[in-house]
């Protein structure tokens, strides 16, 4: 999943440009497979198993446009497709700031 969300990325990144008004946004994806790696536990949760995804989108010309998608990773020292400099951050700026260096949204 993680190397399809790295690919989906670099497609979306030379495909699209992002437009004036950005925004982003997280929301938890329903898991209970015993396989899933990614998914996470809280108890605060109607469904106690989730995958959190933070989306950075974009309107542009009319369309809602997905420019970056990424995965709460919880701790780990794997830090997939995060950038080597932002691994010390804590979970959830980690993957903020991932999103805004990788798409260079900070240059413009």
């Amino acid at each position: 999943m993680r190397n399809a969300i790295t690919d989906l990325n670099k497609a979306i990144i030379r495909t699209f440009v992002l437009g004036r008004e950005v925004s982003f946004d997280t929301g938890d994806v329903l898991s209970e497979s015993q396989n899933n790696t990614v998914k996470q536990y809280n108890s605060c949760k109607s469904h106690n198993y989730i995958i959190n995804v933070f989306i950075l989108d974009s309107t542009s010309g009319g369309h809602n446009i997905i420019y970056h998608f990424g995965m709460y990773q919880k701790k780990n020292e794997n830090n997939i497709s995060i950038l080597p400099d932002l691994w010390s951050l804590p979970t959830t700026q980690k993957t903020v700031v991932n999103a805004v260096v990788s798409t260079r949204l900070y240059k413009d």
